[in-house]
């Protein structure tokens, strides 16, 4: 700008306006004089942009909803001394791609031939691909609902080298197990060895699926499971009715894939259970087996859990289980209903036997085991302890329990029965297991001769003692 005050002859500026300068030659409006070294005249010029004139601009530009790829945004470019320079719509989407496919991997479709030979795993299924596939789709009013519990084989809790939760295995020297690389659902699938004979492995369910057989009888199912195997023609499934030899599919190829094998039959009218086998049989190699379906009707469905009932089922009379059992969760779930029967366990525990005040008492390690069966909120116990050793004991003796006894009131406490030996009793008229309050330990009491009450003390003890019991308590 020039300085205040500056003489400028007329003919040095161009296009003069009379009022572009005020008295002390300041800016007016949006022009400020710079001298122009090509001409030697002043000329008028727009005054710089600042942060606030800018974003005037942008506020008051008209908007655009859509981006196309050869429209502009400027940016200051810092490699650059901070310049402002521009960049395309197409360069920041290119730029953003790069980014981003560093941190996502690329969602790729399956094909319909790829769901079939089990080469799917990284891709996802659409509609159509699942169409193009050779999976029988749903038709008509047939059921899909997975007739078969654990049929991804995830559920093992007998352990990994025996059958899965609800299946059991048949054929001598026959073996299965869980398996955790060669998987086509979820974590496991199950890998079944002959080795000499025939066997194949079935729902223990068998008898009874979920609406009877007899519903079953002159009806039309079909199975289907994920097989993998290496050698042709030893793994397959079979649809069992417990009357004709039952129908099965065809064979695995053993081209070490996974293939979808299905079964479709019609269960004679006088067929007395329904269940899936997956089988190997012939010669001695290893297949497995993952995602088994039992549906009714005549297409296989791909595979689906078969649905937990989310009801609370009112019964009159008497409830009958003809197979399987009633389990209840490891950890309890605890109701506050007193109609409510929340808990079942069996177990045992290995005892301790500790002083209240000071010393050691020592068991014989053969005999410290003690079992135990909790209903509810009562725990019934037994054991049979021997002493082995002891030291310095002082105060009374203390049996470890399996559970913290209930901190409610007196009537949470209670006693129970015990068969002492080799401890003199010759003043003690009566021994009890008795139980406290907040506690994990039960104590031995002793109603003596005059009808006083005390407890067995670790002074009573020097080896070789012997306690028998049998008593319940309640929990909290």
């Amino acid at each position: 700008m020039v300085e205040r005050n500056t003489r400028i002859k007329y003919n040095q500026i161009a296009s003069v306006r009379p009022n572009d300068m005020d008295a002390t030659n300041e800016l007016v409006d949006t022009y400020v004089p710079a001298y122009d070294a090509a001409t030697g005249k002043f000329t008028w010029v727009t005054a710089a942009e600042t942060t606030t004139t800018i974003g005037s601009l942008i506020n008051g530009a008209d908007a655009k909803t859509t981006p196309v790829d050869a429209d502009m945004v400027g940016l200051m470019d810092s490699a650059a001394a901070n310049i402002l320079k521009k960049l395309s719509w197409s360069n920041i989407k290119a730029t953003l791609k790069t980014y981003f496919d560093t941190l996502y991997s690329t969602a790729v479709k399956a094909t319909g031939a790829e769901i079939d030979t089990g080469t799917d795993d990284a891709k996802f299924a659409t509609s159509k691909a699942l169409q193009d596939s050779s999976i029988p789709k749903g038709v008509g009013n047939e059921n899909p609902t997975n007739l078969l519990s654990n049929g991804d084989f995830e559920a093992w809790s007998a352990g990994t080298a025996v059958a899965p939760d609800g299946w059991a295995l048949v054929g001598a020297s026959g073996t299965v197990a869980r398996e955790g690389t060669i998987i086509k659902v979820d974590t496991y699938s199950m890998a079944i060895t002959r080795a000499g004979t025939n066997c194949y492995a079935y729902p223990l369910a068998y008898a009874t699926p979920p609406k009877g057989y007899l519903y079953y009888r002159s009806r039309t199912v079909t199975a289907g499971c994920w097989v993998y195997a290496t050698v042709a023609d030893r793994a397959r499934i079979i649809i069992q009715d417990g009357i004709a030899a039952g129908a099965g599919s065809s064979y695995h190829t053993g081209n070490s894939t996974w293939q979808w094998l299905t079964v479709t039959g019609t269960l004679p009218s006088n067929s007395i259970h329904l269940y899936l086998a997956c089988e190997v049989n012939t010669g001695d190699t290893t297949a497995y087996f993952d995602g088994a379906m039992l549906v009714e009707g005549s297409s296989a469905f791909a595979f689906a859990d078969k649905p937990m009932p989310e009801v609370n089922p009112t019964a009159r009379g008497i409830l009958t289980l003809e197979q399987g059992q009633i389990k209840f969760p490891a950890t309890q779930s605890a109701s506050a209903d007193v109609n409510t029967l929340d808990d079942y366990e069996e177990g045992t525990w290995e005892a301790v036997i500790t002083c209240a005040t000071s010393g050691t008492v020592t068991l014989n390690a053969s005999f410290d085991d003690c079992a135990y069966t909790k209903i509810g909120r009562v725990v019934h116990i037994r054991g049979y302890l021997v002493v082995s050793s002891v030291s310095s004991p002082v105060g009374d003796i203390r049996i470890s329990l399996p559970f913290t006894q209930s901190p409610g009131g007196a009537f949470t406490q209670g006693a129970g029965s015990v068969i002492v030996a080799n401890i003199d009793s010759s003043s003690v008229q009566d021994y009890n297991i008795t139980f406290g309050q907040n506690v994990a330990y039960c104590r031995i009491s002793e109603t003596m001769n005059n009808a006083s009450f005390d407890y067995v003390e670790g002074a009573d003890l020097s080896g070789n003692e012997q306690f028998m019991f049998s008593a319940d308590y309640i929990v909290e």
